[in-house]
């Protein structure tokens, strides 16, 4: 029978991130993955999906989302949210992860490794993932979990009207003003031969938040993309029979296998 395993959580302020440590507390070299959380939610609600990385030996780090948690500006100390500054707040958590990154390399240099750090979000969060997979060189690999993908669809589709009761604004969101924005920092406009990675997306069949047609558009649009340069089979999509928007031990299963899978991979193409 394995020996129970203690799991340490720290929580700190790195560059003004606020962000959870989460490992257990082995005396070996563990791998490091980013998790990142839904919308109008915060760090903490990822703790169980960190306990469980992190007995499977990963040092993992969940970063509060701008606008939200512990930042200055959050959504828990006004009971609300800037919708318009949505797409700009997965932006800019996603690119100052390399400040955390840098940290953990000064301060965990002899603990962890840092040659296939991975990127996992939830809903909202697996855009911040996303974003995180094709700005940071770092960042190896990309987990989607019921992941609200297509940013344009969402624009088109006044996608947050529903959410008008947390809004700052009325209307939620003027997206027409944030199309821009959007359109430049989308995920699938900035994947190129240049940051192409081994990205998963696991969405349930019966997600009335994050529509199945809209997802299998998404992920076959983005395979195409990768498939003009011969790596369509790094983009895999897996649909769960009677799971709506909520993440289930099974899909946290299938991630971790797959993730892995990819490590082992990639250990061996670097040996």
């Amino acid at each position: 029978m394995d020996k129970k395993l203690d799991i340490i959580v720290s929580n700190e302020i790195v560059n003004n991130i606020p962000v959870l440590f989460v490992q257990n507390t082995k005396k070996i070299i563990k791998k490091v993955i980013f998790v990142f959380h839904k919308l109008l939610e915060d760090k903490t609600y990822e703790l169980p999906l960190a306990y469980r990385l992190a007995k499977e030996d990963y040092f993992v780090v969940i970063c509060d989302m701008y606008g939200h948690g512990e930042h200055q500006v959050s959504n828990q100390e006004m009971h609300k949210y800037e919708f318009n500054n949505v797409f700009k707040d997965i932006y800019h958590t996603a690119h100052d992860i390399r400040y955390v990154i840098q940290y953990l390399k000064l301060n965990y240099m002899d603990t962890l490794n840092f040659s296939n750090i991975g990127a996992l979000g939830i809903s909202i969060g697996a855009s911040i993932a996303l974003v995180a997979g094709y700005l940071l060189e770092e960042i190896k690999y990309v987990v989607s979990i019921i992941g609200t993908c297509s940013w344009q669809y969402i624009i088109d589709n006044s996608g947050f009207d529903s959410f008008k009761f947390h809004a700052c604004s009325n209307p939620v969101m003027d997206y027409d003003s944030v199309r821009e924005y959007a359109c430049k920092h989308e995920p699938i406009n900035n994947y190129d031969q240049s940051n192409f990675k081994p990205i998963l997306f696991l969405n349930g069949k019966l997600d009335t938040t994050i529509s199945l047609f809209t997802v299998n558009m998404y992920v076959q649009h983005l395979r195409e993309k990768f498939e003009e340069y011969g790596k369509g089979n790094l983009v895999e999509l897996k649909i769960y029979n009677n799971v709506g928007h909520n993440v289930t031990a099974k899909m946290v299963n299938d991630a971790i296998c797959w993730m892995k899978d990819v490590q082992s991979r990639m250990k061996l193409t670097f040996e």
